[in-house]
């Protein structure tokens, strides 16, 4: 009895002294993880003591404690990031910093309803960056995806016009409610008028062919949609960015048509009565010019850890190859972002406008109104100003030689000079205002959108 009694007391012993030893090896293990590439702390990392269930979570500073022996190892693990492996030892602070896996990360594109994977894309979308657009002095932003994306389509809406812009079509489709032209979204905000964007102030272009990129839109996005994102804020010391272009613009090939000499050779040889004016003018020269177009563009940039701003101002004018028509527009745009509150509150807005004037010049059909028409079929013989003309007794329009001979034959220069087709659009106007807050919580994210017109 004694003997047994003894053997208990002994195993008892020996299982005290085993817990007491694995208890003693237990200690306090604490630290920080962060990401390695910009030094963040990292809320949410899951780190486990490997073979076992036990674990821990950082905390929303990205730092941790648990229990752990010398011959155990942490298992630190995160969406996003390299998976890390430490043996304790003989430590009891273990900070990581964590390698994003930029391997694991899928190639993402914007479309209608926000992102799809590139490899999931079939050619329905299209993106093109600031540095792929096309150079130079562009009447509408959108002509520099011209040639850039495959079942675009494009042309100028009225020829050499500088005021017509582009009309473009996307694989020849067209909608219920606008036409055959796609829906433009600005920065997220649809129908903006892509002309009031200055083209330097472009990032890139999304070109969204699909149903299923443009269904968000409805009827609006049968056409298909071009997403317009422009220059963010920038970070920094202040930066200053200028460009300039100028170009001149010709008309490739005139019409191949009788001098005077021609018109007096014919009726002579013809005995045909008809009334010589007695000069010899060549009408195209008389309403056509060389163009010439210029565009200079200023930007502005910078910030701090919390501030960023960016500011464009840009002019541009066009003149016509038809004398007479020209435009001139500036383009004003502000963006600026501030954070507070540690990084969890973001306030951004992005304001810009647009101050325009327009010259126009008919052209295009057979009226007594169209220039070329006019020019086209006036006599040659007939000089451009009437040499009778007396400025003192005669009024300013009666200088031009036989200003209306009938109903449909108008002097064009006259047409020109004194037919009033303007559009002055010189206002200011906010045609995008985009105004958040973007307020982030542990397991909750508010953003609010203001986007008024």
């Amino acid at each position: 009895m004694n003997t047994i009694t003894q053997l208990r007391r002994a195993g008892l012993l020996l299982l005290f002294g085993l817990l007491a030893m694995r208890l003693q090896a237990q200690q306090i293990i604490s630290g920080t993880v962060s990401d390695e590439s910009n030094g963040e702390t990292l809320p949410g990392v899951n780190i486990a003591v490997k073979g076992s269930t036990r674990g821990a979570i950082t905390d929303i500073n990205g730092q941790y404690s648990l229990q752990a022996s010398a011959t155990d190892s942490l298992v630190f693990s995160y969406i996003g990031y390299q998976t890390e492996t430490v043996p304790v030892g003989n430590q009891s602070v273990i900070d990581m910093a964590l390698v994003p896996d930029l391997k694991t990360m899928d190639e993402v594109i914007v479309i209608g309803y926000g992102t799809q994977k590139k490899t999931d894309k079939t050619g329905a979308v299209a993106h093109v960056t600031a540095k792929e657009l096309n150079g130079g002095v562009l009447t509408d932003p959108i002509q520099g995806l011209q040639g850039k994306a495959a079942g675009v389509n494009m042309h100028p809406k009225a020829g050499a016009r500088p005021n017509a812009g582009f009309a473009v079509q996307i694989r020849g489709q067209s909608g219920f409610t606008s036409g055959t032209g796609p829906l433009f979204v600005v920065d997220g905000v649809p129908g903006v008028d892509p002309t009031t964007i200055a083209p330097e102030d472009i990032e890139s272009f999304n070109v969204l062919k699909d149903a299923s990129s443009t269904a968000i839109y409805g009827s609006r996005g049968a056409n298909g949609v071009v997403m317009i994102t422009t220059k963010g804020t920038g970070k920094g010391g202040v930066t200053v960015d200028l460009n300039s272009y100028v170009s001149i613009d010709q008309v490739n090939k005139r019409l191949d048509l009788w001098t005077a000499d021609d018109m007096r050779k014919y009726v002579a040889e013809n005995g045909i009565d008809f009334n010589d004016g007695g000069a010899n003018t060549d009408w195209q020269s008389e309403i056509f010019r060389t163009g010439m177009s210029q565009s200079h563009n200023v930007a502005v940039t910078g910030g701090n850890e919390n501030s960023f701003f960016r500011a464009s101002l840009t002019h541009a004018d066009w003149k016509g190859v038809i004398k007479g028509s020209d435009k001139e527009r500036t383009t004003v745009r502000l963006s600026g972002t501030q954070k507070a509150l540690n990084d969890r509150l973001t306030i951004e807005s992005n304001v810009a406008g647009t101050f325009e004037k327009n010259n126009y010049v008919s052209y295009g059909g057979d009226g007594p109104n169209d220039v070329l028409y006019q020019a086209y079929q006036r006599n040659p013989t007939d000089p451009v100003y009437d040499p009778n003309y007396n400025p003192e007794t005669d009024r300013e329009y009666q200088k031009y030689y036989e200003l209306q001979r009938d109903f449909n034959y108008w002097n064009p220069v006259a047409l020109i000079d004194h037919i009033q087709n303007e559009r002055d659009a010189k206002r200011a106007f906010g045609q995008h205002q985009s105004r958040f807050a973007d307020y982030q919580i542990p397991q909750i994210h508010l953003q609010l959108c203001i986007h008024p017109r």
